[in-house]
Order: C-alpha cells, then sequence, then structure tokens
C-alpha cells in the first residue's frame, strides 16, 4: 500500500545533510502522523516512500537533525509537531553538535498521493527553524579603541523544530517567548582579535526566535535602558588605552 515519489534538493543540498520525511493523513492540526522515514543525504535526488491516499495529505520535512534515533509518535497529531521544541545548552547544539554546521529546517507540501507521478519531483522548501543574526563591527582609523572580543546574550534555550511551519499556520505572538518562562543562555565569545582599525569583521550567529517587541525610545543614549526584558543582545569587549570597556548593542532593523 505505498506509492513511490522522490524528493528534488535544490542548488544548497551541500547544507542537508539528513531529513525526516513525516506524512499525516490530512492537512489539519488534528491530522495523524501515519509514516516516517528518515535518509542521510547523498544525491540530489532522494527516493522516499509514500502511503497510498485518494486524499489531501501533508508531507512534512525536517533537515538536519543529525541523527536516524528522533522518535516519531505514530498517530499523534500535526499540532504536535508543530508544538515539539529542541533545547539547546550551548551554541554547538544549534548545529547539531557536527562539523558541518546544518541548521534544523523544516518544509511541506500537500498532496493526493495517489495522483502523484513517480517521474516527477515533489518539491518542498526548506526554510531554518532558526534565525540569523548577522553582525558587522568596523573601528574608524585613529580611534584608539582595541576590541578584544565579542559574545551574544540573552538567547533563549529551546526552539520549536518546525518553527517555519508553526508561524505558517499559527503566527507566533509578540512578544515570543514570554521572559518568565523562559531560560536564557550566552554564546561563547567570539575571539580572534584585535580588529585593526580601518578595518571591517563580520560575526554570524544561529539562534532561536526572541520576538520582544518595540523598544520605547527614539534615542541612542536611552535605548539599551529601554530594551524589552530578555532582548538578546551582544556584548563587545573593547580597551582604550588601560581602560577596559563593554558596549552592549542589540539587534534590530533600526532604533526600535
Amino acid at each position: 500500500n505505498f506509492a513511490k515519489s522522490f524528493i528534488e534538493l535544490g542548488a544548497d543540498e551541500n547544507i542537508v545533510s539528513d531529513i525526516w520525511i513525516l506524512q499525516f493523513d490530512g492537512t489539519s492540526a488534528s491530522s495523524k502522523l501515519i509514516n516516517t522515514q528518515y535518509i542521510s543525504v547523498a544525491t540530489s535526488s532522494l527516493g522516499i516512500n509514500l502511503i497510498a491516499s485518494s486524499t489531501n495529505n501533508r508531507i512534512v520535512i525536517i533537515a538536519n537533525t543529525h541523527s536516524s534515533g528522533w522518535t516519531w509518535v505514530i498517530n499523534s497529531t500535526y499540532q504536535e509537531l508543530l508544538d515539539r521544541k529542541a533545547t539547546i545548552s550551548n551554541e554547538s547544539d544549534i548545529y547539531g553538535g557536527v562539523d558541518n554546521k546544518g541548521v534544523i529546517m523544516s518544509g511541506f507540501t500537500d498532496v493526493i498521493v495517489n495522483n502523484i507521478v513517480s517521474s516527477t519531483p515533489l518539491l518542498i522548501d526548506l526554510t531554518r527553524s532558526i534565525a540569523k543574526v548577522e553582525f558587522n563591527i568596523s573601528l574608524k582609523s585613529g580611534s584608539g579603541i582595541t576590541i578584544d572580543s565579542i559574545m551574544l546574550c540573552d538567547v533563549p534555550s529551546e526552539f520549536h523544530i518546525a518553527d517555519n511551519l508553526k508561524s505558517t499556520h499559527f503566527p507566533f505572538p509578540n512578544p515570543y517567548p514570554i521572559h518568565a518562562s523562559t531560560t536564557y543562555k550566552t554564546f561563547t565569545e567570539k575571539t580572534g582579535m584585535p580588529i585593526a582599525n580601518g578595518t571591517v569583521k563580520t560575526f554570524q550567529w544561529y539562534m532561536p526566535r526572541n520576538l520582544k517587541g518595540t523598544n520605547a525610545s527614539d534615542s541612542v543614549s536611552t535605548k539599551n535602558m529601554n530594551a524589552p526584558q530578555g532582548a538578546s543582545y551582544l556584548r563587545v569587549f573593547a580597551r582604550s588605552g588601560s581602560n577596559k570597556v563593554t558596549f552592549r548593542i542589540y539587534p534590530g532593523e533600526n532604533m526600535s
């Protein structure tokens, strides 16, 4: 009672190391999980087995779990998948503790399995389940400041493994997560400094969703004082002569 199909990965397949295929018997929150398959990615086209069905089924991909040992409960609901979280204790957990640093991604499509033609790819877009933070820092020539290290602070300790799916069907409130019920982590300092005057250095992190609203301040001088509780920030350790200086920088679209 299995119908054969296959998935074709996009141009960035080198960052997808493995995938879980989850088949639900419908497209609602109460739809039941009826089939799972784990594949370690080796080629750009992957064969998968789907249970035959004449009605719309939801096919979910969870990529880069880096483990064939994840437990999925047959007959659990799609809502339970959306609510499932993974915890992190440090930055390496974001990448599954492996060298290729492939981060967890998710995607889905709704199909009538009986209508699938085996020679036609089942195309599913994958979206990261965590956010990317990129920070460019530069020093003007003659500034007299030396930057020694930088770290990302107040990072939520858990994230939804199918964050993209959850936000698609049930948009997250803002703020999210609720500060009082959240444990936060600080990632290890990034060193390899100092940054030379007149140059730009780029730092990159991946972190769980951390919506904390809008800063009430419209002034550079008061922005940090009015930052929402639990908002993630960058801590920059610097020196000016013999004096040590610490800067706190909140990422965001603008002053808010």
